[in-house]
């Protein structure tokens, strides 16, 4: 008779196939779910939509199910490597931090959102307390001189937190008020290129990277791929 039934062991569950035998390092499709299975047994799983796509997935997951959620539905980033390179550079801060890590700056506030301004407001008020307390940024000025102190001590020292940082800081700024959404993406590319962050070709011309051009929203002008590469080194040469 096949087991084909969930079991739990310490606290852990894990799946038996139809021989009885622990599933590992498969996929497999249980009860309108989609299940991915390591080495150890352990796994994953996204639910199926009425259309039999993958939904959201539960358990050991970079993003929890409500950020997948808004992710898919609201993010203008979501697919954009450019903009989800900028975020790498400090996604570990991010997920520690409890944050988006697909989101720009870590928060995602979309009109989609019950009450998008209490929200935006809310996050504008935590990262102003946030920067002031952590790096004494009070206002543009003196968020400028921070970002330029990180460039230059990265510059010296070849440290790949203080260009990091720089790069996090930058995302808040915007969220804050400090800086726009043009300007905060614009200087992340300058920190990652002209900073040496990053180890790439550049096939287009760097001053049609760099700086918003005229009629160019900020989604489309940030939404061609060829013109960087996205593998990152976590140390400075």
């Amino acid at each position: 008779m096949p087991y084909f039934e969930f079991i739990n062991s310490n606290g852990t569950y894990f799946y038996l196939d139809e021989n009885g035998n622990i599933a590992k390092n498969c996929e497999k499709i249980i009860d309108n779910y989609y299940y991915k299975f390591d080495a150890d047994g352990k796994y994953v799983r996204s639910k199926l939509d009425e259309n039999g796509q993958l939904g959201y997935v539960q358990g050991d997951y970079a993003m929890n199910q409500q950020q997948q959620y808004w992710n898919k539905k609201s993010n203008p980033f979501q697919n954009n490597q450019t903009v989800q390179w900028i975020n790498a550079t400090y996604a570990i801060l991010t997920k520690n931090d409890g944050n988006h890590i697909r989101a720009f700056g870590g928060f995602l506030i979309t009109d989609d959102l019950p009450d998008p301004e209490y929200a935006k407001n809310m996050v504008k008020t935590k990262l102003r307390e946030g920067l002031s307390s952590a790096w004494g940024v009070t206002d543009r000025t003196s968020a400028e001189a921070v970002v330029e102190r990180l460039i230059q001590s990265g510059q010296a020292t070849g440290s790949a937190w203080d260009y990091s940082r720089a790069m996090s800081n930058l995302g808040f700024y915007y969220h804050a008020d400090y800086y726009t959404l043009e300007e905060s993406l614009d200087k992340s590319l300058e920190v990652g290129i002209n900073k040496e962050l990053v180890r790439c070709r550049i096939e287009n011309p760097l001053n049609e990277v760099l700086g918003a051009r005229s009629g160019t929203t900020v989604r489309e002008h940030y939404a061609a791929p060829s013109t960087l590469c996205f593998m990152m080194r976590w140390t400075a040469a």
